[in-house]
């Protein structure tokens, strides 16, 4: 997936706190949804929404080490179960639906 230096997490927090860490994380999140929203108006490239994905992944794997990684990837695991009982219920209805379909 992805190749993450993780090292320097617990410095930074360690330098800046987590206050801060946590503030970060707002603001990367916000930057990102504005790239999103600039990309669908064809105001911003590609390129500006995959740095803003990087800050956001980054602020995101910082403040899972602060809060507990093992707590972070329980909910990861509990949400790609529903997301795959999800996509299963979505295949069968569509199955359905094609099977009923002249």
């Amino acid at each position: 997936m992805l190749n993450i230096d993780k090292t320097v997490f617990a410095k930074c927090t360690e330098t800046w706190g987590e206050t801060l860490q946590f503030d970060m994380m707002i603001e990367e999140a916000a930057e990102l949804i504005q790239a999103i929203q600039h990309l669908r108006r064809g105001r911003c490239d590609l390129d500006s929404v995959a740095e803003e994905i990087a800050d956001v992944t980054l602020m995101a794997y910082q403040v899972a080490d602060m809060i507990g990684n093992e707590r972070v990837q329980e909910w990861i695991d509990k949400k790609t179960a529903r997301l795959r009982r999800r996509l299963d219920e979505a295949t069968t209805r569509r199955k359905v639906l094609d099977s009923t379909s002249v």
